[in-house]
């Protein structure tokens, strides 16, 4: 999937759009046959392979330790019915295996989520613009269609994954560079691709941001992107921390 979206961003310019599928030259001179989505721009389509492939990678990491640890939980139901067959459980014992009755009224429930911390942490440029970093895959779906306006400028480290980043901008011109840039070392610090020299960052007007229908928490699908490149800088957080 790295390689056909590779191939694809690289031939961008021979790939029409709505095209179902496209025959391009490979990196080492064969030519290779890809299918593609017609309702979405050769760069969209490239750009869900490298999210698809990193999903993957992420499943192929964790799967095998959910696996033994749903192996291990089975292991003791199986033998927690063969005590309950045979009569040696009891039922005080079986009371105390299960979890605590949990009933809030909507009194609790309304100030459990008053208390609830924001899905995202809070910095402020050095322009003074208050930029908003989603605090994991979870919350970053509630930062971008719930915390942000459609006119705030939405970041998102390309073909990594990490946090979503809101700069709080409501005029129709593009923002200061200076803020923008630091934005985007955020968006890059938050992301898996931390560690490297120099880190691709896209940007949006937050609006151009959609939710596939049934997306993973944390997908979603930019469009208008531009690109910055920046190094990432551990250090900038510190500066541009809001206390």
């Amino acid at each position: 999937m790295r390689e056909d979206a590779a191939l694809i961003l690289s031939s961008l310019h021979l790939i029409e759009h709505g095209a179902g599928q496209v025959t391009l030259t490979d990196f080492d001179g064969a030519e290779r046959t890809l299918l593609l989505d017609p309702v979405l721009r050769p760069q969209e389509h490239a750009n869900a392979l490298f999210r698809r492939a990193a999903r993957l990678e992420r499943a192929a990491t964790e799967l095998p330790g959910r696996i033994r640890a749903a192996e291990a939980a089975l292991a003791e139901i199986t033998a927690l019915r063969a005590r309950h067959a045979s009569g040696d459980l009891t039922a005080r014992e079986a009371d105390s295996l299960l979890p605590p009755p949990r009933a809030p009224g909507p009194k609790s429930a309304r100030r459990d989520s008053e208390t609830a911390p924001l899905p995202y942490r809070v910095f402020t440029s050095s322009g003074g613009i208050q930029i908003r970093v989603g605090r994991g895959a979870r919350h970053n779906d509630a930062l971008t269609f719930h915390h942000s306006r459609p006119t705030d400028i939405w970041l998102h480290a390309r073909h990594a994954g990490g946090a979503h980043v809101i700069l709080r901008w409501a005029r129709p011109e593009r923002p200061p560079a200076t803020d923008l840039e630091e934005a985007a070392v955020l968006a890059a610090i938050h992301s898996g691709a931390r560690g490297s020299g120099l880190v691709p960052v896209d940007w949006t007007r937050r609006k151009w941001v959609r939710k596939p229908r049934g997306a993973a928490p944390g997908a979603v699908i930019p469009h208008r992107v531009r690109t910055l490149f920046v190094a990432p800088d551990s250090s900038l957080a510190k500066r541009l921390a809001t206390p």
